[in-house]
């Protein structure tokens, strides 16, 4: 027994001095390491203000952080941070953000404010770094977009992990809850209160096959792009709408899907007006499909729901027989 208690104590000694002079080697390396992202085109800026963790991590608190890539338009500035991976495994790594930050996109600059925002990114310890996880988690998010202007929820959790089956597919998650969009609102004239102020939870459960595996490269060189994405479920609920999807697209060298989604619509005459005043869909194409969901809906079983194929072809979106314009592109810049 007495010579298992001292087999631990130098153990204890031996992992706490490993752990010291990596911190140092840490600290001592930082400027090298940004030095080297400089060189490679990427903007970096960082001073390390205090190194924690001991004895599982090493947690290093930032004073600012200043992150950008020209080419590519992203970027990331915040006041400080905090930097934290695992001892046994540097290749595991989240960074916790301030509660303001922003972050630059190739649409533009894009203003976050909220509480416990936080990346994280595991990698295989090989020399290209094949990202197997990739979450991105806030809470109370208050966020300047682009396009929509100021859009908040109350819960925000992307993921992307690894799948087993190929190096090149990942399971994607992605749950928004209470998600309001209150200049978008304003624009499309809400005076009246006929659009909902929020929509309580917006979801999608996915695998996503790309062309080549997120791995370092993906840094510098081309974007890995989809190839195939599989939707187990994609659901928006709205007030007292409630709408599902599921099926399989195949995208082109394009970006141009093709493939059937099965739409399941709770209340589909307050889906189609939502659709209509937020302008996702035009006056005419409403319509064409109130009539046609009117008659459809007769054999369904059902007057308020409905289930319907949305199909992507030759570069249409439809819903039924239905046109509702053209597929989206889904390239990642």
């Amino acid at each position: 027994m007495g010579a298992l208690f001292r087999w631990m104590v130098i153990l204890a000694c031996l992992w706490s001095g490993a752990w010291f002079l990596a911190s140092l080697g840490i600290e001592a390396g930082l400027p090298s390491a940004l030095d080297m992202a400089r060189a490679a085109g990427v903007r970096a800026d960082a001073a390390v203000s205090d190194i924690g963790g001991f004895p599982s991590r090493f947690d290093l608190a930032l004073e600012r952080l200043d992150l950008g890539h020209a080419p590519s338009g992203y970027g990331l500035d915040a006041p400080g941070a905090t930097l934290s991976a695992r001892a046994w495994n540097p290749a595991d790594v989240t960074l916790r953000l301030p509660a303001r930050f922003d972050m630059m996109t190739p649409f533009g600059l894009v203003q976050a404010r909220g509480r416990d925002a936080a990346i994280a990114l595991r990698a295989l310890p090989l020399p290209r770094l094949p990202v197997t996880l990739a979450t991105l988690t806030m809470h109370s998010a208050d966020l300047a977009l682009p396009v929509l202007g100021r859009v908040s929820a109350d819960r925000v959790v992307l993921a992307a992990r690894r799948a087993s089956a190929s190096d090149a597919a990942y399971h994607v998650t992605a749950d928004l809850s209470q998600l309001a969009a209150r200049d978008m609102l304003a624009a499309l004239g809400n005076a009246g209160g006929g659009l909902p102020e929020r929509i309580d939870l917006l979801r999608l459960e996915a695998e996503v096959g790309f062309d080549r595996p997120w791995d370092r490269g993906a840094v510098a060189g081309p974007r890995p792009q989809p190839k195939d994405i599989t939707i187990t479920l994609a659901e928006v609920r709205a007030a007292d709408v409630r709408v599902e999807a599921a099926g399989s697209l195949q995208v082109g060298d394009d970006g141009i899907p093709t493939g059937t989604l099965t739409v399941s619509v709770r209340n589909w005459r307050d889906a189609l007006a939502l659709a209509t005043e937020t302008a996702m869909i035009t006056p005419e194409s409403a319509g064409t499909l109130e009539r046609m969901l009117g008659l459809l809906s007769l054999t369904s079983g059902s007057a308020a729901d409905i289930d319907l194929p949305l199909r992507f072809e030759q570069g249409i979106v439809l819903l039924g027989p239905a046109p509702l314009g053209p597929a989206p592109r889904l390239r990642l810049p």
